[in-house]
């Protein structure tokens, strides 16, 4: 049985066939979370990389499989982040003889592609593959739009086989206390993160909505710790959270007494 008293110098399987290859950062408390699912010939990598920490997520893969298994890579962050990233596991790919499909949606895809000389036939564009993608072996993996929580083209993976949901910055915390699968402090850590970082919580709510039908099973966020029971709880903890929208609209809006429907009208003229 999976425990918090982990060994993380190693890979941890946290499902089956997924495994969780980041690591401990106990100075800022901000611990990046990478994770990797492993299905038949092919890995699909999730949060794959920071620019500072690249190398110590393919050393964790070395100890999995061979690193030309690597198929897609999801990267959610702004380029600043992630833009060494992935370049340096691109040319690794590559030279290994593999080939890497970056998974990516066009507001982010553009910038990565400008900054880190990616061509556009490295991108595997969710908004024009049906949001989703069906690996080899017939297993499917769905990707939800996160709304731009909390940058441009942000989006969440979930595996229908397992029931786990990559939520990027969503269900993230801060933790100094640090422990692979969340504890009884997770929950007041996790609102606190999403209080102070993330926008209202009309948005927030409007994100979770496209959760509605899918059996999550597991959460798995790009920060803090992987929610392996009581989903609801964790799930309605957000929801609850009351923080207003505090940025001033111009008065000459039809559309100021409702801050989602702000929103919707930009996304629907694609401004966000």
């Amino acid at each position: 049985m999976l425990t918090n008293n982990l060994q993380m110098s190693n890979p941890v399987e946290v499902a089956k066939g997924i495994f969780h290859i980041g690591a401990r950062d106990n100075e800022s408390g901000f611990h990046y979370n990478h994770y990797m699912l492993l299905d038949e010939s092919q890995a699909f990598v999730v949060s794959a990389g920071h620019s500072v920490n690249v190398m110590s997520v393919l050393e964790k893969f070395f100890l999995i499989a061979p690193v030309n298994r690597i198929t897609h890579a999801v990267f959610n962050g702004s380029v600043a982040q992630i833009g060494g990233a992935v370049a340096v596991m691109e040319e690794i790919v590559l030279t290994a003889g593999g080939k890497l499909a970056v998974v990516s949606h066009p507001r982010s895809s553009h910038k990565i592609s400008f900054y880190c000389g990616l061509r556009h036939e490295s991108f595997y564009h969710v908004d024009t593959n049906g949001w989703k993608l069906t690996l080899d072996s017939g297993r499917t993996l769905r990707f939800i739009n996160s709304n731009n929580l909390s940058f441009p083209g942000s989006f969440m993976t979930y595996d229908e086989r397992t029931g786990m949901l990559f939520s990027g910055d969503l269900f993230s915390a801060y933790s100094f206390g640090w422990s692979l699968f969340a504890n009884d402090f997770y929950l007041p850590a996790m609102e606190s993160f999403h209080y102070d970082h993330l926008p209202f919580n009309q948005l927030i709510n409007h994100t979770l909505d496209g959760l509605d039908g899918l059996d999550v099973r597991l959460i798995a966020p790009s920060h803090g710790s992987i929610i392996n029971r009581d989903v609801a709880k964790y799930t309605q903890a957000l929801r609850n959270i009351r923080k207003p929208f505090t940025a001033k609209p111009r008065t000459e809006s039809p559309l100021i007494n409702d801050p989602l429907d702000c929103f919707k009208a930009m996304e629907e003229r694609s401004f966000i």
